[in-house]
C-alpha cells in the first residue's frame, strides 16, 4: 500500500500508476450525473482521460456476475483506437474464456429545422447501417476460431445507444477506446466514453487512445 500527497485525486492516481509501472487501474466511480456531476465532477473520469494504461471501473451499484466474465460488449467505430481496444478484449476474453458482441452505432445527422428535414433519409440510413454490418463482420472474422465473437448494428446517439445496449443480463463487462481528449478540446466535443461511464451498470474497462 501506498500513501500519496497531491492537490488533485485523479492526477495523483495517473502519476503513481506511472511511478509504480501499474499495467492496470481499477477504481469505483459514484456515477454522478446532472447538477452533481457539473459541480463535484468526477475523479474517475479524470483517471480515464488523462490514463496512459487501461482503466477498469465499477459503479457502486453494479451488477457483477457471479460466475465471473462471460460476455463482454465491444463498442466499434472503426477506428484506430477501437482496433486497439478489440485487441485488448480479445486477449481477455480468451484467458476469461468469455464471448464478444462488436457494437456499432450509426449516428443520424440531425439538420437545423431551416432545412425541414430531421435525420438522413430512410434509404441511405439503410446502405449505411448494410455497409457497416458487413465492416463490422470483416472485423470480427479476425477473432474467429479464438474467441466468439457476434456483431450488431444500432441507430442512434452512440453514448446513449450504447448505454441502452448494457443490460446486466446480457453482459458482464464493456471494454471500450477513449480517445483521451483533454482541455478545450474535451470541452467542445466530450467523449462519448465518459458519457458511458457514468451510466454503465456493469464493470467498464477503458482503453486510452
Amino acid at each position: 500500500s501506498h500513501l500519496v500527497r497531491g492537490l488533485a485525486p485523479g492526477e495523483s492516481i495517473v502519476e503513481s500508476a506511472s511511478d509504480f509501472g501499474c499495467a492496470l487501474i481499477v477504481m469505483g466511480t459514484h456515477g454522478r450525473r446532472g447538477l452533481s456531476h457539473l459541480l463535484l465532477g468526477s475523479v474517475a473520469e479524470r483517471v480515464v482521460r488523462t490514463s496512459t494504461v487501461p482503466v477498469l471501473t465499477v459503479r457502486s451499484d453494479a451488477t457483477i456476475n457471479p460466475n465471473g466474465i462471460r460476455r463482454i460488449l465491444v463498442p466499434h467505430d472503426f477506428s484506430e483506437a477501437s482496433a486497439t481496444a478489440l485487441k485488448y478484449a480479445g486477449g481477455w476474453a480468451r484467458a476469461l474464456e468469455a464471448e464478444i458482441t462488436l457494437l456499432h452505432v450509426v449516428e443520424p445527422v440531425v439538420y437545423p429545422e431551416f432545412y425541414s428535414v430531421d435525420v438522413l433519409p430512410d434509404d441511405l440510413m439503410g446502405r449505411l447501417t448494410t455497409r457497416s454490418e458487413e465492416a463490422l463482420r470483416e472485423v470480427a472474422t479476425e477473432l474467429a476460431g479464438t474467441v466468439p465473437t457476434h456483431t450488431a448494428v444500432a441507430v442512434g446517439r452512440a453514448a446513449d445507444t450504447i448505454t441502452s445496449y448494457v443490460d446486466p443480463d446480457g453482459f458482464d463487462l464493456v471494454i471500450m477506446a477513449t480517445r483521451g481528449l483533454s482541455g478545450l478540446e474535451h470541452v467542445l466535443l466530450g467523449s462519448v466514453a465518459e458519457s458511458v461511464l457514468r451510466r454503465c451498470r456493469v464493470p467498464m474497462l477503458t482503453i486510452p487512445g
